[in-house]
């Protein structure tokens, strides 16, 4: 049997020629190295970027937007490794310790090594009654650093990582602001033997989800909305739109609001409890609901009863009701806040910059935050986006051709 990879198969000789490096690639890499040594017309077959291409897929996460569209083409960027050499080098990198740093709470973690991410660890650092901070927050990659020592080196404090990737918050507006906390708040805190990578979370966003270049990133926070612009993979500061006031607390006090209206023996101290029927129930509705006063809509699907303590409830609309106002709040809606972020960052362009700016923004619209996880929540942003598109006063966001630009959403 003739090998494409050169000379003769002999070890499988009814199995089809180009049905080895498939079969190969599922294997694991200390398999294929040893498969490469047991035959002397194996070594090509396991040095081919077939083989290496499926183990790279499976051993990093996640895909970069780069990597995606590598793996869409089938072909190396000028400054790629081959995947056999883009495997060697992602086994032999050292961790890197990743902070997103918060308000209420920072997360951390290292990234696996292989497989999708295992959860992170959370610093507490709200500083409620009921959730006492673990560490003031001038002093919180330090408290990671010691908790990170004591898990891996007996408590030793003397543990630095070798690299550290710190997210910028979300509240950036400006680079002079990026710059302060870099070096007010951030550096501080590390070692003089410590490296670290700065990137703003809006950037990381479009990363994860396969875009490393332009999009829109909206981040729902605890207590207000971002919409960053990013272009040529850099935020664009002068077009950040921030709401306050909205957000996962507006939610669930919305949503207690009603069911203290509606039910007796509700009342405003079961705010945690409504926010846990708010994560666990709520959904978006794909359609614009019907105002307060009007007969409820008859697609909703049926209440579902809810317990707390010797109380029961029905929870009906309400599910639907407390996250459509993220929809009906005007300027500051979800929708009309990144249409304005896509005019603002439009209008920041030289004049002959602008033409596309609009479809290249609003080609890839990320949503994060826990409240981007509600069902739904990313179809109807879709929807909403399309029809106020065709809107007069967003008439100067079309393409030349006079239809709207793609509007692909993502979410995590």
């Amino acid at each position: 049997m003739c090998s494409p990879y050169g000379g003769q198969l002999r070890l499988a000789p009814g199995l089809p020629v180009d049905v080895l490096p498939g079969v190969v690639a599922y294997l694991d890499p200390r398999t294929v190295g040893r498969i490469a040594s047991a035959n002397a017309d194996f070594p090509v077959l396991c040095r081919s970027d077939e083989v290496w291409r499926a183990l790279v897929v499976a051993a990093v996460w996640p895909h970069d937007g780069e990597l995606l569209q590598l793996l869409a083409t089938g072909q190396q960027p000028h400054r790629r490794l081959p995947w056999r050499g883009l495997f060697r080098a992602h086994s032999v990198a050292s961790g890197v310790l990743v902070v997103d740093v918060g308000h209420g709470y920072t997360k951390y973690g290292f990234p696996p090594r292989s497989g999708a991410p295992a959860p992170p660890g959370v610093l507490q650092l709200c500083s409620s009654p009921t959730h006492p901070a673990d560490a003031p927050r001038q002093r919180q990659l330090r408290a990671i650093f010691e908790r990170c020592a004591a898990a891996q080196r007996g408590g030793a404090w003397n543990w630095r990582p070798s690299r550290v990737l710190v997210a910028e918050p979300f509240s950036m507006t400006s680079a002079r602001d990026a710059a302060a906390w870099r070096d007010g708040f951030i550096r501080p805190q590390l070692g003089s033997g410590t490296k670290v990578t700065f990137c703003p979370q809006p950037v990381l966003a479009l990363l994860a989800h396969g875009s490393n270049q332009d999009g829109i990133v909206m981040n729902i926070g605890q207590r207000e909305v971002a919409v960053v612009p990013c272009l040529d993979g850099k935020v664009c500061y002068e077009a950040v739109r921030m709401q306050e006031g909205m957000g996962a607390s507006m939610l669930t006090q919305v949503m207690l609001e009603m069911l203290v209206a509606r039910n007796e023996g509700v009342d405003w101290g079961m705010l945690t409890w409504c926010r846990d029927l708010k994560e666990t129930y709520c959904e978006v509705s794909p359609e614009p609901m019907r105002g307060p006063g009007e007969e409820e809509d008859d697609r909703l699907p049926p209440p579902v009863e809810v317990c707390h303590g010797r109380l029961r409830i029905q929870l009906g609309a309400e599910r639907f009701r407390t996250p459509e106002v993220l929809f009906q709040r005007g300027r500051a809606s979800l929708p009309s806040l990144v249409l304005q972020a896509v005019r603002m960052a439009i209008q920041r362009q030289a004049p002959e910059q602008r033409k596309g700016v609009a479809a290249r923004l609003l080609a890839s619209v990320v949503v994060v935050g826990g409240t981007a996880e509600l069902p739904g929540l990313r179809y109807r942003m879709q929807r909403e986006l399309a029809v106020q598109l065709l809107d007069g006063q967003w008439a100067g966001l079309r393409d030349s051709s006079g239809s709207p630009p793609p509007l692909p959403l993502e979410g995590a």
